[in-house]
């Protein structure tokens, strides 16, 4: 029986990098989502994880002109995800929420950076249509 180790992770990095990279360029993607990366930055520690998501994510599919967007999982009975360093290599911090108003589910998305714009709402509801 295999078990996975801490050891493993430079392998798995690799893998799931060139695995990353062949598709977009076998699909011809512009889009990329990655959900979620926690498992990811669970397995880095913080210098690691910058420079995976800059080096591999940020600098290398930027070249292949692909807009990434990585989902990170807020664990259960958390308030915020602890990035740490890791946010400032994005270039956009964006939070799904949902309150409870008056009994009813609200959707917001709260804006907490975007690269060279300044933010003049930081909360913005929404809602999701099937169509």
């Amino acid at each position: 029986m295999y078990r996975s180790t801490l050891s493993d992770s430079k392998e798995f990095i690799e893998l799931f990098v060139s695995s990353i990279l062949k598709s977009i360029k076998v699909l011809g993607a512009s889009r990329i989502v990655i959900d979620s990366i926690s498992p990811i930055l669970a397995i880095l520690d913080q210098v690691r994880a910058r420079v995976f998501l800059y080096n591999i994510l940020y600098r290398g599919l930027k070249q292949l002109n692909a807009t990434t967007i990585l989902i990170a999982d807020l664990p259960y009975g958390k308030k915020s995800v602890d990035l740490g360093a890791i946010e400032f290599v994005v270039d956009d911090v964006m939070v799904f929420k949902i309150k409870k108003i008056k009994g009813v589910m609200t959707r917001w998305i709260e804006i907490g950076k975007l690269r060279g714009h300044n933010i003049t709402l930081s909360e913005i509801p929404f809602t999701i249509v099937v169509i």
